[in-house]
């Protein structure tokens, strides 16, 4: 690699580090490069607040409030909270602990895959394959060999730094019984 390119790359991950809607923007292309992206202002919008929030959290400053997005679905809030938060998170912290829940196995083994995917691809590494390795990547587990990892679901006894609940109830089968399940669960 020449010095430019090794400049341009430096450049980038100030920006992604400063940045998390900047890094969700490119990741999301080098995750799904046939899909058209749109970058609605929510996005950025929650991508921000995350930001604050998990920069917060690496501080070790105390949690002022819980962060919640209700957003509809195809709004991108999976890939901007379970899917690429992660990948950001770890570029700069990479001994953080994450887990997500989800309604069903199907959907969090589907977002811990696209994780990964994101982690090991070219662009990815590219930018940040120096600065950790994957030890375990499987269908409800990441880690890496700074004693992060990402956790699919929820473990008592497994203290995690930072928890997203991404569908917690199943938009196809509301009801009254299933909303308290996703409140004891997320709320015991």
């Amino acid at each position: 690699m020449n010095i430019d390119e090794e400049l341009e790359l430096e450049i980038r991950r100030e920006v992604y580090k400063e940045s998390y809607y900047e890094f969700f923007k490119d990741a999301v292309k080098a995750l799904e490069p046939e899909t058209d992206w749109k970058f609605n202002w929510h996005i950025a919008q929650a991508c921000g607040m995350f930001q604050e929030a998990i920069e917060r959290v690496v501080r070790k400053e105390e949690k002022p409030y819980d962060l919640s997005f209700n957003l509809p679905p195809s709004s991108s809030k999976s890939m901007i909270f379970s899917i690429c938060s992660v990948a950001w998170i770890w570029t700069f912290a990479p001994h953080i602990r994450y887990f997500t829940e989800s309604h069903s196995f199907k959907l969090k083994v589907d977002h811990s895959r696209k994780t990964s995917t994101l982690i090991k691809s070219e662009w990815y590494q590219n930018l940040y394959g120096d600065r950790y390795t994957l030890t375990r990547s499987n269908d409800d587990l990441i880690e890496n060999s700074k004693g992060g990892w990402r956790r699919s679901g929820i473990e008592i006894g497994m203290h995690a730094d930072i928890g997203v609940g991404d569908d917690l109830i199943n938009s196809q089968n509301v009801s009254d019984a299933f909303i308290k399940q996703a409140n004891d669960l997320w709320f015991k």
